[in-house]
């Protein structure tokens, strides 16, 4: 028998995810699609008290999260549930779109999003909203132009310390050539992805039929790695 949550959720669904997750193992669909009937979409997207996720966010981390995401986002799920208010980074599409386990969910993730729902997906995918940038995240520098921050550029040091990042100067290894340190109040952090989820968010909205001006807002966020908060 795997793990079974001390802490039951909203409702049966995200019971049967949790402990699926717990246990490392596949989430069973049988069960799953027989509880989702049961429930609203409105019930289907609440967040957990505990773990603060909704029952779509922890089913994609599973072993079977495609398909049991797929389940949940028939029945009604949202992949962009940011009711109680919270930050877009921890939405579904917000983590698929930072953790390379979920790639596979993108696209069912993407064919979920409202139209209404394409420019709050713009307005915060990718972005960075810390005074801390974090190791190989992607720059701007107000006069040298784009670059990479350096490796252990965290300021949340390791247990044996070490960081190139020391107050408010941060090393950059800048496209134009050559590694500088430079004043983090003289750097602007990018919208970056991962280069998949990248691609499959702009696959999803172009089927979508999003606007042009949605679709080069897409299309400007920079390859590297998104850490909205500094560190993963």
């Amino acid at each position: 028998m795997g793990c079974v949550s001390s802490h039951p959720g909203p409702h049966e669904a995200f019971d049967l995810c949790k402990q699926a997750f717990e246990a490392k193992r596949p989430v069973d669909l049988n069960r799953l699609g027989a509880a989702v009937k049961l429930l609203s979409a409105e019930q289907l997207n609440m967040v957990d008290d505990s773990s603060k996720d909704t029952t779509l966010e922890i089913a994609m981390f599973c072993k079977n999260g495609l398909e049991a995401s797929a389940v949940l986002i028939e029945a009604g799920a949202d992949p962009v549930c940011q009711k109680p208010p919270r930050d877009f980074a921890n939405t579904a599409l917000g983590k698929a779109a930072r953790y390379e386990e979920c790639k596979a969910v993108i696209p069912v993730l993407c064919r979920a999003v409202k139209e209404e729902d394409w420019a709050k997906v713009v307005a915060s995918l990718g972005v960075h909203k810390s005074h801390e940038v974090g190791s190989y995240m992607r720059v701007e520098h107000i006069s040298k132009g784009k670059g990479t921050t350096s490796f252990n550029a965290d300021k949340d040091k390791g247990p044996f310390g070490g960081s190139s990042e020391s107050g408010d100067v941060i090393a950059v290894d800048f496209d134009t050539g050559g590694m500088s340190v430079v004043a983090r109040s003289e750097l602007k952090v990018l919208p970056q992805l991962y280069a998949q989820a990248r691609d499959e968010v702009i696959k999803g909205a172009k089927k979508a039929g999003c606007s042009e001006e949605i679709m080069q807002a897409l299309r400007d966020i920079e390859v590297g790695m998104w850490k909205p908060y500094g560190v993963a």
